[in-house]
């Protein structure tokens, strides 16, 4: 049976209660009728009362969607999960902290049927709680766009970008972009269940495989700055382990797959800068940390390869690396070392 549904919105929620109201009746003030669209909450098995909230808002609100998790996936893995239930012909990620503005949506799902576009970027406010500017849509991986991007190529939008922004300015979180749900799928675009660098993978394969891709220079989105988020607050062996393992998958996919060399190059200086900065921040961690680390990465030899020997002159100088680390990586860094 088909569905009627235009619009699913996705919201991954952990220990959001303070603002998952907010963020949920915002998506109830957009020019669309409230047929139109599905609200899906996963509780990624968050600890406080965001559950109760929830409830709460499903008296009222009918066509809320509610899936929980028994264990926290991370933001990647809650995305996958409301992916797997959506029944909505486009998808649209939100952040349960953050919200939306008043009557924008229906702009956007207009211009996506019209034009029959897999994917649509806009641009963001970010604010404190307060309700104070913050200005974090000037910052790397979450630049604004100034001029509009007519339909294009994944190529082209990115060409585009160029020419306004720097690469790393490039708009690249889950939340920019209104997407084609059968483009997802029939890609097999999902995301890695973990945090860092998972939507700098996504992004660089949606654009990679997109044909139909346009932009307009609106905000529609508000974005809380939380300097204690996941991606603000201090750098651990969880978050260090996700970043490299996600731009080295980023890496080698865009290695494989992009056809077009100027944007490859890009990609390539990009990806090896992040490397390099998310290795450099293991000089801080205590040694059960950088066992941690070492232990599961899972591309090793391309972290080696692309630090330089960074990585390797750090792995000799842990006085415990040959009780932790597998033999094989500890010979090829002390191969490396002394060529």
């Amino acid at each position: 049976m088909e569905s009627n549904i235009l619009l699913s919105y996705i919201l991954p929620c952990y220990n959001t209660g303070k603002y998952v109201k907010e963020c949920i009746e915002s998506l109830y003030r957009q020019n669309m009728n409230v047929g139109s669209f599905e609200v899906i909450v996963v509780n990624n098995a968050t600890l406080d009362d965001t559950e109760e909230i929830v409830y709460s808002l499903m008296n009222i609100y009918k066509n809320v969607v509610y899936v929980k998790l028994d264990e926290n996936i991370c933001s990647g893995g809650a995305y996958n999960s409301g992916l797997k239930v959506a029944r909505g012909k486009y998808i649209q990620f939100v952040d349960s902290d953050d919200f939306l503005k008043d009557s924008v949506m229906g702009e956007l799902v207009d211009k996506m049927e019209k034009e029959n576009l897999e994917m649509l970027y806009h641009n963001i406010d970010s604010f404190c709680d307060v309700r104070t500017l913050t200005h974090e849509d000037n910052l790397d991986y979450n630049g604004n766009i100034l001029k509009p991007i007519s339909r294009t190529t994944g190529y082209g939008f990115m060409h585009q970008v160029l020419e306004q922004l720097d690469f790393n300015k490039m708009p690249v979180p889950a939340y920019r972009k209104l997407i084609l749900k059968d483009f997802l799928l029939n890609n097999k675009l999902f995301f890695t269940p973990t945090t860092i660098g998972c939507d700098y993978l996504h992004n660089a394969q949606c654009l990679l495989f997109a044909n139909r891709v346009a932009l307009i220079p609106k905000s529609i989105y508000m974005f809380r700055y939380n300097p204690n988020g996941v991606t603000k607050s201090k750098l651990n062996s969880a978050k260090i382990i996700f970043g490299l393992n996600n731009y080295s998958l980023a890496y080698n996919f865009v290695n494989r797959v992009c056809k077009d060399e100027i944007v490859k190059k890009c990609y390539q200086e990009n990806l090896i800068s992040l490397i390099n900065a998310y290795i450099g921040a293991m000089k801080y961690l205590d040694w059960q940390s950088k066992k941690q680390v070492y232990s599961k990465v899972v591309d090793f030899n391309l972290l080696k390869e692309l630090s330089k020997g960074v990585l390797n002159r750090m792995i000799i100088s842990t006085p415990v690396i040959n009780k932790f680390l597998p033999t094989h990586m500890l010979f090829n860094a002390i191969h490396l070392i002394r060529r």
